[in-house]
């Protein structure tokens, strides 16, 4: 009987455990929040980072992002917050729109690697986007969001974000490629009714002896 209650509390721990460490996906658009929050509580860990006056190769940047959601980010040289910050899940970051742009986990994306309008970002859902070749309805409307140049296989440099006020990307911002995984393991409310059935039926067949 005692075997079998702690075989079924080390199963709810060993789960909770699991949960924990699964990335958190915020839904929406996050502005000025702390790196320390993003990369420890959240588990989000950077992939990717470049100036963002530099140019990339798109291919071999995205190499060393793999996980199930992917993040785009970015920083002022020398501080501890991200300024504007998105992800979703990984394909959705990197589904090409073309001229368009679709919906996912609250943020509306646009990316093109290789055509025009030649860029990648993301704004507010309903916010109408004007890529020439990027948004620019971040200045014009205000509207929350994040643009990137792209050319042909690479990340270009430029060109601006707005977090609540609107800022061209100079050489004192850092670009940032974010990712984490999501967890499939079931909740602990769950699994804690699952072991305590199992102590329960335990019980009973412990009584009739």
């Amino acid at each position: 009987m005692k075997n079998i209650i702690k075989s079924s509390l080390f199963l709810v721990l060993s789960f909770i455990g699991l949960q924990a460490n699964a990335g958190l996906i915020p839904s929406g658009i996050q502005t000025n929040v702390d790196k320390n929050t993003v990369n420890n509580t959240w588990n989000w860990s950077e992939c990717a980072s470049f100036p963002s006056f530099m140019t990339v190769d798109f291919t071999s940047t995205i190499a060393g992002c793999s996980g199930d959601h992917l993040a785009m980010a970015i920083y002022q040289d020398g501080s501890d917050d991200y300024a504007i910050f998105a992800g979703a899940a990984y394909n959705d970051v990197l589904l090409e729109t073309d001229a368009g742009s679709h919906v996912a986990n609250g943020v509306q994306w646009y990316f093109n690697a290789d055509s025009f309008p030649w860029s990648w970002g993301f704004t507010e859902v309903g916010a109408t986007t004007n890529r020439n070749n990027c948004d620019v309805n971040l200045l014009f409307n205000n509207n929350l969001g994040m643009c990137w140049h792209t050319g042909v296989n690479a990340v270009s440099g430029g060109w601006a974000f707005n977090n609540g006020s609107f800022n061209y990307l100079d050489s004192s911002f850092t670009r940032v490629l974010l990712t984490t995984n999501a967890s499939s393991v079931p909740e602990p409310s769950s699994l804690l009714i699952f072991a305590l059935g199992i102590i329960g039926l335990a019980s009973r067949r412990f009584a009739k002896r």
